[in-house]
């Protein structure tokens, strides 16, 4: 099976399998913690396994580097054939409360390094709406217009994480200085979600300035915007070297567009 192919299948299997569990009423239920620290709920392990499962039926998983929210680091200990990043319900809060926002994404690379991703797809359990990128294709749900244009940052529409504001006090004043140059900030609570609303062209710009997000929480829709012409920021190294093996947090500020995405970066220089 074409790894994208392979992708959308292991995704969509997940979102049966959550929707089975919520018609239960059992997907919310907590079980555990998972490998990276936090709580597991009977939907998180149960998607992931699926997602596993449906991969293996065209991958050798003891021939990857497997990072998955839940399980950790599987086989690290040797150089891999592939890396495949998995969050298998990105939003489990959201999920536990009823908000609509979380879904599931992956990525598949051939190295440890984002330069070297070449599938990778998220998809929102809540409106089924897949958006899927490969070396040679993107395939966003029919209808989609895209990115968006926008540059002016009292025009755009930016989805802000927050927790800048419980950092130091540096981290706090550029955090303030980019709330106060937009006008339409917004907090869906869900990375994977709300990358995939960038490529949707819903929103225009995703902003994280501190090192908050794990590789899966970010990876599968960092290769969908990037194969879409969008720029991404990771800090002070290049966003092509970012390492997927680890247990590393990043910044990110993905964006719609590089004029917007400059603007972005001179509020919080």
């Amino acid at each position: 099976m074409e790894p994208g192919e392979l992708i959308r299948s292991a995704l969509t299997r997940a979102m049966e399998v959550y929707r089975d569990l919520a018609r239960k009423g059992t997907a919310s239920q907590r079980v555990r913690r998972g490998s990276f620290g936090d709580m597991a709920m009977v939907a998180d392990l149960m998607c992931e396994e699926a997602i596993m499962r449906e991969l293996a039926r065209s991958l050798d998983l003891r021939r990857c580097t497997v990072v998955a929210e839940e399980s950790g680091i599987i086989n690290a200990e040797s150089e891999q054939e592939l890396v495949v990043l998995i969050d298998p319900v990105d939003g489990s809060t959201n999920m536990r409360r009823g908000m609509r926002h979380f879904g599931a994404g992956i990525a598949i690379a051939s190295s440890s390094k984002f330069r070297d991703v070449f599938a990778a797809g998220v998809l929102d359990f809540v409106s089924g709406e897949l958006v899927l990128a490969t070396e040679d294709n993107v395939v966003l749900p029919e209808g989609s217009k895209g990115p968006s244009n926008v540059e002016d940052l009292r025009e755009s529409v930016v989805t802000l994480d927050f927790r800048a504001a419980k950092r130091g006090p540096r981290d706090v004043e550029r955090y303030l200085r980019l709330v106060r140059a937009l006008k339409h900030v917004r907090n869906l609570g869900s990375s994977l979600v709300e990358l995939e609303q960038i490529a949707l062209g819903v929103l225009d710009a995703y902003v994280c300035i501190t090192p908050e997000m794990r590789v899966f929480d970010i990876v599968p829709g960092m290769y969908v915007l990037k194969k879409l012409g969008c720029p991404l920021w990771t800090g002070d190294g290049d966003p092509e070297e970012l390492e997927l093996v680890t247990r590393n947090r990043y910044p990110l500020i993905a964006a719609s567009n590089r004029t917007l995405l400059q603007r972005i970066l001179e509020e919080i220089s």
